[in-house]
C-alpha cells in the first residue's frame, strides 16, 4: 500500500487548468456515514461535473449510467438516495426534472458569493410561503 501524498504546493498566482471544488470535513464524514449505496456515492463523485450549486440543470440518467458503468435503474435509485439525505434539490416532475447540488457539501466560488446565494435562497422560500407559514392556505 502507498503512502498518502502530502499536499502539494500551490505557488502563488497559479490557475488550475480545470475546474475544481472544496469540500469540508464533516461533509465528507456525514457523506462516509450516511451514503448506503455505491451507485449514489459515484453519482455524489461524478455530480459536480454535472451540475451546479446555484443553477437548475438537466440531467440524462442514461448518459449518468453509462459513464458510471451501472444501469438507468440504479441511478434513478442513487439519485432519490441523495435527494433523501439533501445532498440534492429537485424541481419538476416526470422528464421535465431539473437538479442542483445543496449547499451543505460544497461550493464553487468565494465566501461573499456562498453567502449572498445562501440569503436569496431563504428570501426566495420566505416570499414562496403563505401567511401561515407552511405552504397551506390561510
Amino acid at each position: 500500500m502507498s503512502a498518502i501524498p502530502e499536499p502539494a504546493y500551490i505557488p502563488t498566482g497559479f490557475r488550475f487548468p480545470w475546474p475544481w471544488c472544496v469540500m469540508s470535513v464533516p461533509a465528507l464524514e456525514f457523506i462516509a456515514s450516511q451514503v448506503r449505496s455505491s451507485t449514489a456515492l459515484r453519482l455524489l463523485l461524478i455530480l459536480p461535473s454535472r451540475l451546479d450549486w446555484r443553477d437548475w440543470r438537466q440531467l440524462n440518467q442514461s448518459e449518468l449510467a453509462s459513464t458510471i458503468h451501472s444501469y438507468q435503474a440504479n441511478v434513478s435509485r442513487g439519485l432519490k438516495e441523495l435527494l433523501a439525505l439533501g445532498m440534492l434539490e429537485r424541481r419538476g416532475a416526470g422528464p421535465r426534472q431539473e437538479w442542483r447540488l445543496t449547499q451543505t457539501l460544497g461550493w464553487r466560488g468565494n465566501v461573499a458569493s456562498f453567502a449572498a446565494e445562501a440569503e436569496r435562497r431563504k428570501k426566495t422560500k420566505a416570499a414562496s410561503l403563505d401567511d401561515w407559514g407552511d405552504g397551506t392556505a390561510a
